[in-house]
């Protein structure tokens, strides 16, 4: 199956409901219950910006960090929750 490629994505002036058919299409499904390991958080990072945060097993956050232009790991959340998504499970 070719992957679906957001065609219109930026990096600011994106809102949860312009990259909910990319997430479809990928294969997430909206988080329900407690948060797990390997989720995907949708945060409000800036005023016209979201961003994507990877739940670890440690209940910690990976990210890439515009501003140390690294991937990094934090233990909490600095922005608003807006979706969490998750991976189907395949039986």
């Amino acid at each position: 199956m070719k992957p679906y490629l957001p065609l219109s994505y930026r990096l600011r002036g994106q809102d949860a409901a312009s990259i909910e058919p990319f997430l479809l299409a990928s294969g997430l499904m909206p988080a329900e219950g407690e948060e797990r390991p390997g989720d995907l958080t949708l945060v409000r990072s800036g005023p016209s910006q979201v961003h994507f945060m990877l739940t670890t097993r440690d209940a910690h956050y990976v990210h890439a960090h515009a501003g140390l232009r690294k991937v990094v790991r934090t233990g909490m959340l600095q922005w608003p929750v807006l979706t969490r998504w998750r991976a189907t499970e395949h039986t």
